[in-house]
């Protein structure tokens, strides 16, 4: 866990789902976790170098899983990462359904063995868990 304590969420998305991405990592902070986005690299920072560091560091990897995101080698390699380190992975689907993720033969098995959030119920469901997690380790 992050020196301060503050759980880090990793959250892999394309970079035309930003907008979304930012209101989830905005419920998230308001939870008291701390949230990593590819889009916060400065200009001229080494972006792989980054990705990596933020990876070892995190707790917890959300995949914003849209038909977008699904044809990003970027995604799939942060899925691999966090999987390795044995995280917890959770597929937030938005525009995709759990069946297409199912019957796609390229999804990835760790993420079709899955329980995946709709995006309708990312605030139910995710952020309410992400909470009990956070206030368990206190």
């Amino acid at each position: 866990m992050p020196t301060d304590e503050r759980r880090l969420i990793f959250i892999s998305h394309h970079a035309q789902d930003a907008y979304v991405v930012r209101k989830m990592a905005g419920d998230i902070r308001s939870q008291g976790a701390d949230v990593f986005l590819s889009e916060e690299i400065e200009a001229g920072d080494d972006f792989a170098v980054n990705i990596h560091s933020a990876l070892q560091r995190a707790d917890e990897l959300l995949i914003l899983l849209t038909p977008l995101s699904l044809q990003r080698a970027w995604v799939f390699m942060e899925l691999g990462a966090a999987w390795q380190r044995e995280l917890r992975i959770v597929g937030v689907l938005y525009g995709v359904s759990a069946d297409d993720i199912r019957r796609n033969v390229d999804s990835p098995i760790t993420l079709v063995q899955k329980n995946l959030v709709d995006i309708n119920d990312f605030d139910s469901e995710y952020v309410r868990q992400l909470r009990r997690r956070i206030v368990e380790v206190v």
